[in-house]
């Protein structure tokens, strides 16, 4: 399931136009794409893991 979602994840990145992107939301969506293994990696979101990870 997560291959599906990195994959849809790539394909929504590819399809955004940078140029109506602010730094805040580069950073983000970068942090988000490069890392994207080690979020899922960190668990769910009930103990607040994935935010902890997201955060370092």
């Amino acid at each position: 399931m997560s291959e599906i979602v990195g994959r849809e994840l790539k394909n929504w990145q590819d399809w955004l136009d940078s140029t109506e992107l602010n730094d805040y939301d580069i950073t983000v969506i970068n942090i988000i794409a490069n890392h994207y293994e080690e979020l899922i990696a960190a668990g769910g979101t009930a103990t607040d893991k994935r935010a902890k990870k997201f955060a370092e």
